[in-house]
Formats: structure tokens, sequence, C-alpha cells
């Protein structure tokens, strides 16, 4: 030293990256902050893409948030609620019989009535069954009824011209006689 000389002290606090990332390891925010305050996020709510079995909704953080003595890393996790899809029983014209909302992976019950179609000239017809297997829920459903049909029989009489029968007989609709 050869001459009077002050000297001033300089420090600088330090400060760590705080990383918050989405489930699937992308950044929602990279920032600095200094040793001891609090690392807040300043984004909106993270959010993922529903997939056929669940929708996702943020529930928070992995951890909660601590002052800062280092870097720190947190990651976006959700809370996944079944998806509900439409099932529909309809009959055979397109009525619908009965419809209602179930979740995923339940096996769709019908609990109506009994669907019915009404007889024609030709045919009486007998409920057989749906379209197609009740499996379980994985999308919006319909399910049709179907019928067995058959062929009606009719009582033809002959009669003479005073009323009185000569002839009866039953046969199935279309026979010639």
């Amino acid at each position: 030293v050869k001459e009077d000389t002050t000297l001033y002290a300089v420090w600088s606090q330090n400060s760590y990256p705080v990383v918050f990332k989405n489930y699937d390891g992308e950044i929602l925010q990279n920032t600095d902050v200094l040793y001891g305050e609090m690392p807040e996020y300043e984004g909106a709510d993270p959010e993922t893409e529903a997939d056929v079995k669940y929708t996702y909704v943020f529930r928070g953080w992995n951890k909660p948030f601590e002052a800062v003595a280092g870097p720190q890393v947190y990651e976006a996790v959700y809370d996944g609620y079944l998806n509900s899809y439409n099932v529909q029983f309809v009959n055979y014209d397109g009525e619908i019989l009965h419809e209602g909302l179930m979740e995923y992976g339940m096996v769709p019950v019908y609990g109506g009535d009994t669907p019915e179609k009404a007889a024609d000239a030709q045919y009486t017809y007998t409920f057989a069954g749906w379209d197609k297997k009740f499996e379980e829920v994985t999308g919006n459903a319909v399910y049709t009824a179907t019928y067995k049909s058959t062929l009606r029989t009719y009582e033809v009489k002959f009669v003479n011209y005073d009323g009185t029968e000569l002839y009866k007989v039953t046969d199935l609709y279309g026979t010639k006689l």
C-alpha cells in the first residue's frame, strides 16, 4: 500500500434455478430464485389431454414449495376422473327405449320393459335380444333390439249361402288354398 485506500466489500446473493415441469417433462417455467426466497409459479394451471379412459385435472405440484437453498424441480400432478359415455338402447325403428351415461369400463345392463314390435299382416315378432353383445364401455354405444319373425296363421271358413260352415282351414300367411 502506498497511499490511503478504502476498500468496499461487494457480494452477491446466490440464486438457484427453479424449474416447473409438466407430467411429460415439458418445461413450463424456468427461473432463478434468490437463496431463501419462496419459488412462485406464474403461469396458467398446467393441462394434459384426456384419453379414452380418463379426464385429467391439475391437482398441484409433486411437493410443497420450500425456501430456495439450491436447485429445485417441481412436477405437475393430476387427478384422473373416469370418463362417462352415452349408452342407448333403441328399438328396431330407432325409438330410444333407454339411455344414460355410464363410466368407462362398466358393462351396460338393460333394465327397461321387454322391447316390442307390432305384428303386421304377414308376421308376429318376438324380442330376440340385442344386435351386439354387451361389452365394457369404452365410448358412446347404441344397442338395437332384434326380433324373431313368425309367419302368422289365419283361419279361412267356407260357408254356404245360408251361413252354415262347409269347411274350415287354418293355414300360414301366403299359403294358396
